[in-house]
């Protein structure tokens, strides 16, 4: 007996109804252990859809794409849309755990491309090692060996590339050189980014600032924990707001304040943790509003780093999360596993 397999088209042009048509009869031509269930098509004009829906058997219509994707009755997103929405319709259902048929192109250069697949990586919500990720009985030691003693130290781990604008985290560190010469900053990883980000420091001659490249990865943790407040940041896109970069969740794990400059996702997940300070992503002076406040109140960072590891125990522990996916493969069909 097939399971049945509900489809989300968006969109209902040529390649909607090529689909749509080729579900209908896929089952006659194979084997298959899933049987396609037109659940729902998605298009903005509500007549169109209904008149797309009636001719081709779907059950229901939305005229929100992310509505339809955040539906739970939506197991396979179908991306018929134009090319240059794509990449945002994919990386949300991504982030929703959908399977996803995407018409080409997935982007519309090959460096976006290449781009949104980290992206992808990075908007699952994986689980966080705990115990790896958990405050570092070394913290003094480590502040001792980054010159860090009596500092305000906002730490930024992770990838230096194009998609992260740490133009923004080099213009506050210039005000801040001057305004609060007690801020440090700390930069740690790797990145396409890296040679133009660290000449943009030199050019501006910031002194509070330091660059280490790519760390192995049991040595993170201690960096974190090093610090007084650690920065996740992204350009000001909405390609972005379904993202939950990993690093916010490990952040978080260490009992670190979060400094969150990407909204979306990501920002729920950070107030409801109460755990940190938004600001607007590409903000200069949001980001030296944010530090300035984290560095005046010691007691403040200590109260958003104590709940958000507790979040993230009860939230996005690898136990957790592992049975999560489980639930997710258990539903795929045996020739996609």
């Amino acid at each position: 007996m097939t399971k049945p397999l509900n489809i989300g088209m968006i969109g209902y042009g040529f390649m909607g109804r090529a689909h749509s048509n080729a579900y209908r009869k896929v089952n006659n031509f194979f084997d298959l252990e899933h049987r396609p269930v037109l659940k729902a098509v998605c298009a903005r004009s509500a007549d169109k859809a209904k008149a797309f829906a009636d001719k081709w058997g779907y059950e229901s219509v939305e005229t929100d794409w992310r509505k339809l994707i955040g539906r739970k009755d939506i197991d396979l997103i179908d991306i018929c849309t134009p090319n240059n929405t794509h990449a945002e319709i994919a990386l949300a259902a991504a982030q929703a755990g959908k399977m996803i048929l995407c018409e080409k192109p997935l982007a519309m250069t090959a460096a976006e491309s290449a781009g949104l697949v980290p992206l992808i990586f990075e908007s699952l919500e994986n689980g966080v090692e705990t115990e790896m990720f958990s405050p570092q009985p070394d913290r003094d030691e480590k502040r001792k060996e980054l010159s860090a003693e009596g500092k305000f130290l906002v730490c930024y781990t992770g990838t230096i590339g194009l998609a992260h604008g740490l133009e923004t985290l080099i213009e506050a560190a210039a005000i801040l050189q001057n305004e609060n010469p007690r801020v440090q900053f700390l930069l740690v990883g790797e990145g396409a980014e890296k040679d133009r980000i660290l000449s943009l420091a030199t050019q501006r001659g910031l002194t509070n600032l330091r660059f280490l490249g790519q760390q192995p990865r049991e040595t993170v943790p201690s960096f974190i924990s090093a610090s007084d407040a650690c920065l996740v940041m992204l350009k000001k896109a909405d390609l972005f707001k379904t993202v939950i970069p990993t690093k916010m969740l490990e952040f978080m794990s260490c009992a670190r304040p979060v400094i969150l400059a990407v909204d979306g996702q990501a920002r729920e997940i950070m107030d409801a943790a109460e755990a940190g300070i938004f600001v607007e992503p590409e903000s200069v002076r949001g980001l030296v509003k944010a530090i300035q406040q984290l560095a005046a109140d010691p007691v403040l960072c200590g109260t958003l780093g104590e709940k958000g590891r507790k979040y993230i125990l009860r939230n996005f522990s690898r136990q957790q999360t592992a049975l999560d996916y489980l639930k997710v493969l258990n539903n795929l069909p045996a020739k996609a596993r």
